[in-house]
């Protein structure tokens, strides 16, 4: 079986039983697991949800072409859904973080040695409460290639003016109380290939922004952190 297809189920049940795990796994998120923004989850909830009412109505006696009809784009957007969850999100995930969301693991192809080398990043403003990250190259190292095992986790946090009270440290957006001293102690983090990457903070225009990265291959070896930089978010 192709590894590229064959992760979406060929039944209408067991597709529905696939999303739900995702649903188990990714809600609530707090932090987001995976990066999987929480609008994104709820997101794929809603269209599942209604694939599955969508289902009941298709195999009942009640059933009319309409009915058909609604059903099968229903299932057309929950494929459409999480095939963009899954190539957005699920990239560089270790094993067992796929078998908990019901995908096969990696196949095992040529030896990707660990990665070395300390990546850093040119920022950007495109907009209020964006931030555009390019990734630069890590010399020595592979360059961005989709078909390479290798690539890039950003590390970042937010931090208030002044730093975030307790209660802020602890809570949903997990701010910082202080400048970090190292990428470990930066609230979140993503796994990207691309070479650049969009980051939007709503709401927190005038706030802090720490980043750090460091290369990692797919596996999930990792190298040594790269500097901390910051960004005041616009």
């Amino acid at each position: 079986m192709n590894e590229r297809t064959d992760w979406f189920p060929t039944t209408r049940e067991k597709q529905l039983e696939k999303a739900r795990t995702w649903i188990h796994v990714l809600l609530p998120g707090n932090p987001p697991p995976f990066g999987v923004p929480q609008g994104e989850a709820e997101g794929l909830k809603t269209i599942t949800d209604e694939a599955g009412n969508s289902l009941e109505l298709a195999v009942s006696g009640d059933r009319t072409p309409v009915i058909i009809a609604k059903c099968r784009d229903d299932f057309n957007h929950l494929k459409k859904k999480m095939r963009f969850i899954k190539s957005r999100y699920f990239i560089g995930l270790t094993d067992a973080e796929l078998a908990s969301l019901g995908l096969r693991p990696h196949k095992a192809h040529s030896p990707i040695p660990p990665p070395e080398g300390f990546p850093e990043a040119d920022v950007s403003y495109p907009g209020v409460h964006t931030l555009d990250l390019r990734l630069r190259p890590v010399a020595g190292q592979p360059t961005f290639d989709m078909r390479s095992g290798y690539g890039y986790r950003i590390y970042w946090g937010v931090m208030p003016p002044g730093g975030a009270t307790v209660e802020a440290a602890i809570g949903e957006k997990r701010e910082l109380m202080k400048p970090p001293t190292s990428g470990k102690e930066l609230s979140y983090s993503r796994w990207t290939r691309r070479r650049k990457e969009r980051f939007k903070f709503d709401g927190d225009s005038g706030k802090t922004v720490f980043f750090c990265i460091r290369y990692e291959n797919s596996k999930g070896e990792v190298g040594e952190f790269g500097p901390l930089f910051s960004a005041i978010i616009p």
